[in-house]
């Protein structure tokens, strides 16, 4: 496999592409997001007159606009440390983990639009897992449109967030040290599925999202270097995670923000194997949706 467009991305970090350097960047930057985002949840939980330990405890029992906003908002503090950790650990400006930003947002909106036009499609036509008439209003209506710019607001922080960590900094730092795909497109995505191993969530079925991330992450790590910006990665997780946050979601899972509940908890929705197929293939159709929009 050969990125010709991925070129401007990598060269940046090939000055000080040391292997431990990224191993300390990664440490490093999951101690300050843990330790910001605690400090965060803390002072939250102070103006509730909890403590933080109760106060985590609420956001995961408890699904709230109030409660998914704060869990997505709270990824700002993924996205900080990367900067920080590319100026002085990598000797390299963080913008140059973009392209220009009139490309970056050229690719967003067309791999966006492409993405909901496709998904559109995909909830219309036949065969439908679940029926609308078997799906639990979550929010009224007007509640939803007055908080739709914020859910989509905090949805984009939290998968820009992820795919500035994964495709941005980890991907391009590896590209620059070791020239097959297979490396940099490998090692990020395997993380990224790792991260999403959740037997409390998922039950006997965690494997699965996990199995799902490792794809998604391939897919992402293809289209951000096919592209050569970051932005068609993060558009690919924008749309993607849009349909279980913000219009159908699964009513112990992050919810708040969902028009819509699914008719199932997320341990059952793992037990229905055409739900599981749907998200597997809808991943491969959007990414080769997305190498149709490039052309590349």
């Amino acid at each position: 496999m050969h990125y010709p467009y991925y070129e401007p991305l990598i060269a940046p970090a090939r000055e000080k592409n040391e292997i431990w350097r990224v191993i300390v960047g990664c440490l490093l930057g999951t101690v300050i997001y843990y330790i910001s985002t605690l400090y965060f949840l803390s002072l939250v939980a102070g103006t509730q007159g909890m403590s933080t330990a109760e106060y985590i405890a609420c956001l995961t029992e408890i699904i709230s606009p109030s409660t998914t906003a704060i869990t997505l908002f709270s990824f700002v503090f993924m996205m900080l440390p990367v900067f920080l950790i590319t100026e002085t650990l990598h000797k390299r400006r963080w913008h140059t983990l973009f392209a220009p930003w009139r490309m970056e947002l050229k690719v967003f909106i067309a791999v966006t639009s492409a993405l909901l036009t496709l998904g559109l499609a995909i909830e219309l036509l036949p065969p439908w897992t679940y029926s609308l008439l078997e799906w639990n209003p979550n929010l009224d209506f007007p509640q939803w449109v007055v908080l739709l710019p914020v859910a989509l607001l905090a949805v984009l922080i939290q998968t820009g967030a992820e795919e500035l960590v994964f495709r941005g900094y980890l991907q391009s730092q590896l590209a620059a040290r070791f020239n097959s795909p297979w490396v940099w497109m490998v090692i990020p995505s395997a993380i990224f599925g790792y991260l999403h191993y959740d037997p409390a969530t998922w039950g006997d079925g965690a494997i699965w999202p996990v199995l799902w991330a490792f794809v998604f992450g391939l897919c992402a790590a293809d289209v951000v270097a096919r592209s050569g910006t970051l932005a068609a990665g993060v558009a690919f997780h924008f749309v993607n995670n849009l349909y279980p946050l913000v219009w159908a979601g699964i009513p112990d899972y992050l919810s708040g923000f969902a028009l819509f509940h699914l008719p199932c908890t997320s341990k059952e929705m793992l037990e229905a194997n055409p739900m599981l197929l749907t998200d597997f293939l809808f991943v491969v159709c959007s990414w080769l949706m997305i190498r149709l929009v490039l052309r590349r």
